[in-house]
């Protein structure tokens, strides 16, 4: 005789199965610990965004006031908002950038694993917060202008090594959230490799990054929201802008997870 056959469950024994999944990953937690990605404490639970509760908890939300109305660098705390002096230096092709949070702490070391160790899970939770600042009372009215989203695009040979582009990632979320249609990936292209902004001024990162992009697209929106994880200079996103701006965008919004008030590497 051959092996016995166990029919399948019924939908009295679904039920159950689901009923038990909670109970049976807190069991697995417990002999299969994992460990949070930043901190290094022992989680109670799978998950697939390994990061403790506490850290989550460290996450600030930058305050969209005293800062720049161009670049949002904080600024003065008797300002309510003001134009920096690099950006009254060399204006943007942006009309704004605004940010989730300061790149250091826990946010940076969240950027990093999203970036540089494969956790794409981790795209939702940070372009939820990213989307939160659209309705932050001093960021309304400029989000309210957007009318579709589009990423920042990977060089082609890091996309491969890496398997996925961040920024897209980043960008399905924040159009989720807000309810705007995401651009074709291709909208936007990269035209060279170009050399690592490490060690450079501002300047010279606008210089490395001039006529790096190309944006594909018969008809663009009139305002566009571009999306990056970290803004360092803005050189990156100015040179995006440049690109949506010479194919038909009038405007262009930025938005990223963090940014550096200094030249940090990212």
């Amino acid at each position: 005789m051959g092996p016995a056959l166990h029919p399948l469950p019924g939908k009295a024994g679904t039920r159950l199965a689901l009923r038990l999944l909670p109970t049976i990953s807190s069991l697995a937690g417990l002999f299969l610990p994992d460990r949070c990605g930043i901190c290094e404490q022992v989680l109670d639970r799978i998950t697939r965004v390994p990061v403790c509760d506490a850290c989550w908890s460290s996450l600030e939300a930058q305050f969209q006031e005293n800062i720049c109305r161009t670049c949002g660098l904080p600024g003065p705390a008797e300002l309510t908002l003001y134009t920096c002096p690099d950006c009254l230096e060399l204006s943007p092709h942006f009309l704004a950038a605004r940010s989730y949070g300061a790149y250091g702490g826990a946010l940076r070391e969240l950027v990093h694993l999203l970036k540089y160790r494969g956790m794409e899970p981790l795209a939702l939770p940070l372009g939820q917060r990213m989307a939160s600042i659209a309705d932050a009372p001093e960021c309304r009215e400029l989000f309210s202008r957007c009318q579709a989203v589009v990423a920042v695009p990977l060089d082609s040979a890091r996309k491969r090594e890496r398997g996925y582009n961040q920024a897209e990632l980043l960008a399905r979320v924040v159009a989720k959230q807000l309810h705007l249609p995401l651009l074709p990936a291709g909208t936007l292209a990269r035209t060279r490799a170009t050399p690592s902004q490490s060690g450079l001024n501002r300047i010279e990162r606008r210089e490395n990054m001039h006529g790096a992009f190309v944006c594909k697209h018969p008809k663009l929106p009139k305002t566009i929201l571009l999306i990056d994880d970290v803004m360092t200079t803005g050189a990156t996103l100015d040179a995006c802008a440049q690109a949506l701006s010479a194919a038909g965008a009038r405007e262009v919004v930025a938005l990223t997870v963090a940014r550096t008030p200094s030249l940090e590497l990212s």
